[in-house]
């Protein structure tokens, strides 16, 4: 069936529409590689992929090796791989990514990333809710301490004087009185006759023994008197 149009004007917006189309580039959806580590090198030594594919290294050997850029936009290592055990990458920056295994140097490979790097979608920046501001806490007055009393000075205590004892006064033992032997008055000499002489040997004896008692009796009263007075 053949379609006719009658007017120019419609014709005219098919065939804009169409170059539009055309001219819009329509993305891949993102791909991926698989290189083998088989016989001590990769199975790819050279690879283009786009931004956005993602390669997978497997190990095939007996033997550990890793993948690890030596030069490269973005850098990136793997861990070391036991037989069977793989690892993948995603490339997100375009240019050349030249890697190694760091086990084995001369196992070298480069891979090449084309396009442009994904614009990243600006994430959704969730507001923050003002949380109410807590009420400060009222701060407690410290209660005043009450001053501590002074404690009383103890008083001094008065030594005691020890009183000096007048020493007694000692009287003065009276002295003895002195007693003057009185003079006896001898008798006159009665002139004797030699005819009537008399006898006066026995008189004057008992006067001296007299006078001698009176003396030792007043001598004896005075020491008696010193020794009371004591």
């Amino acid at each position: 069936m053949r379609t006719t149009f009658r007017s120019p004007r419609a014709a005219a917006v098919l065939t804009v529409g169409g170059a539009a189309l055309l001219s819009v580039p329509w993305s891949a959806a993102a791909g991926s590689e698989t290189v083998q580590m088989r016989d001590f090198a990769f199975s790819m030594p050279a690879l283009q992929v786009a931004v956005g594919d993602t390669v997978t290294w497997t190990n095939e050997d007996k033997a550990l090796h890793d993948a690890t850029t030596t030069q490269a936009p973005v850098k990136f290592a793997s861990p070391y791989l036991k037989t069977g055990e793989s690892w993948s990458y995603t490339f997100t920056a375009p240019g050349v990514y030249s890697y190694v295994c760091s086990l084995h140097p001369k196992m070298v490979a480069s891979i090449t990333a084309i396009g442009s790097a994904p614009t990243p979608t600006p994430a959704p920046v969730a507001k923050a809710t003002a949380k109410p501001a807590a009420r400060p806490k009222p701060t407690p007055t410290p209660a005043a301490k009450a001053a501590p009393k002074p404690s009383p000075t103890p008083k001094p205590t008065p030594t005691p004087t020890a009183k000096a004892k007048a020493p007694k006064a000692v009287a003065a033992a009276p002295a003895a009185p002195v007693v003057t032997p009185q003079a006896t008055a001898t008798p006159a000499a009665v002139p004797v006759s030699a005819s009537n002489e008399l006898d006066l040997t026995p008189a004057v004896e008992v006067g001296g023994a007299v006078v001698t008692l009176v003396v030792l009796g007043l001598l004896g009263y005075g020491l008696l008197a010193g020794r009371r007075a004591v």
